[in-house]
């Protein structure tokens, strides 16, 4: 009587595991697909997102590091799932500059993990050993730990055809430290290009026009104004305000407010 439902239990257990081999077994295949339709920097967003689910993180930051002695922009961001509130933070605070993780890509090209416990490790490829270089935890480190429970991440980068480096900041919340799968290495070579592609032509597009009201609402958000702020000054709904920056984002390629501000201040669409 008592076994039985073990029995059943242990079934299922062993059922979720090879769910889960099937559906890591098929990611590489599934994701290479959606690199060959990407058409948008949306889409890319898109396609890392499902990425990052099928691997095992939360959060992801693809960007262009800062030079030497130079702070991280918003346009040196190219696409990120990060919180809109905490990707403000990180820049107008210039913490990205000070980031333990800027100043390990600035000395390897290979890729490696920052942990919350261990600090900067090298060689974090799958079947390679880790080694722990001290705890940081203050600056960005403290952001995402404290706002998005980040408990290590995995950095990979790469040089881009413009010779300008691009590096992917994988974020996990898992309490379990994993390595990189050296398939994913592969794909977000892949990807990297794909982005690169995209932004190039995004800069060439010269047909995208706001109208008065997503002007209106971009001006004041580029003024470090919510959306329940702007809401007031312009006299409509949050909701509303938040359509018109959405359609800003889209009419404009970007993935957030942050992104949509900082082009249209370098198409000089506003100021």
């Amino acid at each position: 009587m008592n076994g039985k439902p073990l029995e059943n239990s242990a079934l299922r257990t062993l059922q979720q595991v090879r769910d889960t081999a099937e559906l890591c077994d098929n990611s590489y295949d599934i994701i290479s697909q959606k690199l060959q339709t990407l058409t948008t920097l949306s889409d890319a967003f898109s396609c890392v997102s499902d990425m990052c689910t099928r691997y095992g993180y939360s959060h992801f930051l693809i960007a262009h590091p800062p030079d030497v002695a130079c702070s991280m922009t918003a346009e040196d961001i190219l696409l990120t799932n990060l919180p809109l509130y905490l990707v403000d933070d990180l820049v107008s605070l210039e913490l990205l500059s000070d980031w333990s993780v800027i100043d390990q890509i600035n000395n390897t090209s290979a890729p490696f993990t920052w942990s919350r416990l261990q600090g900067i490790h090298s060689d974090s490829v799958a079947g390679q050993k880790t080694s722990g270089h001290g705890d940081e935890t203050g600056g960005a480190e403290a952001l995402f730990i404290n706002e998005i429970d980040a408990q290590f991440a995995h950095c990979i980068q790469t040089p881009t055809r413009a010779q300008k480096r691009t590096f992917i900041t994988l974020f996990s919340e898992s309490p379990r430290e994993f390595d990189i799968e050296f398939e994913l290495v592969v794909l977000f070579q892949k990807i990297f290009d794909q982005i690169e592609t995209l932004a190039l032509n995004r800069g060439r597009d010269t047909g995208t026009e706001l109208n008065k009201r997503e002007l209106e609402c971009l001006n004041w958000a580029a003024a470090g104004k919510t959306s329940g702020e702007i809401a007031v000054i312009v006299s409509l709904s949050e909701h509303t305000v938040n359509h018109y920056l959405n359609s800003c984002c889209k009419k404009l390629d970007c993935v957030n407010r942050t992104q949509a501000v900082a082009r249209a201040i370098r198409m000089r669409v506003i100021k």
